[in-house]
């Protein structure tokens, strides 16, 4: 009695998993296909240049840190927090761009 019930079990799991596993995958669950490099040229070069600016702007905040000047540290400080504003947007942007892009592929 215990036995074509226990291969009754087998049977039902082996076809759950095969069923499983030949299901088609979605297209957000799986690894996503990167968008062309070409496309993401302009962007990328405007990643850098924005790190460029956020980095000058630490130089210019510690210099005016060292001059002890407190009007040059808070026009250096509110610089600082609208370039890096402004990266991370870039940044978000283009890894949107890239997650729409592998969803249209």
């Amino acid at each position: 009695m215990k036995t074509p019930l226990i291969a009754l079990a087998f049977a039902a799991a082996a076809t759950a998993a095969t069923a499983q596993l030949a299901s088609p995958i979605s297209p957000g669950a799986g690894p996503g296909v990167r968008a062309d490099p070409s496309d993401t040229q302009p962007e990328r070069a405007q990643l850098r240049a924005d790190r460029e600016k956020v980095k000058a702007d630490k130089e210019r905040l510690a210099g005016a840190r060292g001059a002890h000047d407190d009007d040059a540290i808070r026009a250096a400080q509110a610089t600082l927090r609208a370039d890096m504003a402004a990266w991370h947007a870039d940044r978000e942007r283009l890894a949107d761009a890239n997650s729409g892009e592998s969803l249209k592929r």
